[in-house]
């Protein structure tokens, strides 16, 4: 009976470790993507006009 309990912790242990390996993974990936998208938006707004800051108007 006591190698049934060892056995089940020492799956609980592994699983829990896998579990917190999958955590880290997906907060550094969550992470690049937030980088990502940031230097996304900076690029487009250096290629993009500046718009809607004066207005043209003829008589």
């Amino acid at each position: 009976m006591d190698m049934g309990i060892a056995a089940l912790s020492i799956q609980m242990s592994q699983a829990k470790t896998q579990q917190q390996h999958g955590v880290s993974m997906l907060k550094k990936t969550m992470d690049q993507m937030e980088q990502t998208g940031a230097q996304l938006v900076e690029m487009i707004q250096e290629t993009q006009p500046q718009s809607g800051g004066g207005i043209d108007i003829k008589l």
